[in-house]
């Protein structure tokens, strides 16, 4: 089904399927990858595995390429996906992006995170904060996520 996410979510085949869409890691390339599932398990990747490397550049491929995006099909694929850590990054993406109202769908209902915002660190979240602000990208969001 296209909508399941990859059986190596967090591997050497994740890695592959980002540098083929253009993510700046080093390694040989996915030379046919679905860039919406490549997406999301790399939001699953960081979000639930904790990889904040695959995160960032996660995040800073959307802040360039987010209009090559299939909206229908990362919706469907997160929409498939049970954590709501996952879904709150999104609803957060979509806030971000909310210019583009094809995310839109990613911040009602069942799509969404949840009503608690979401720490971004397992440890040491708040104190990041307040010591260096909140991300403005991400401010008011689902998810809290430091500066810097």
């Amino acid at each position: 089904m296209a909508t399941e996410l990859a059986l190596d979510a967090y591997g050497e085949d994740l890695t592959a399927r980002l540098i083929g869409i253009g993510m700046g890691f080093t390694g040989p390339g996915c030379t046919d990858p679905v860039i919406e599932r490549a997406l999301a398990d790399a939001s699953v990747a960081g979000m639930d595995g904790g990889d904040m490397r695959v995160l960032g550049v996660l995040v800073a491929w959307l802040g360039t390429h987010s209009d090559y995006i299939n909206a229908d099909g990362l919706i469907r694929t997160v929409g498939a996906h049970p954590s709501p850590r996952v879904r709150a990054f999104w609803e957060a993406i979509a806030r971000w992006k909310q210019a583009d109202r094809r995310f839109a769908r990613l911040t009602k209902g069942s799509l969404a995170g949840g009503a608690e915002a979401v720490d971004l660190l397992p440890v040491g979240n708040a104190f990041q904060i307040a010591r260096r602000g909140e991300d403005e990208r991400f401010a008011g969001s689902p998810i809290r996520v430091p500066s810097g």
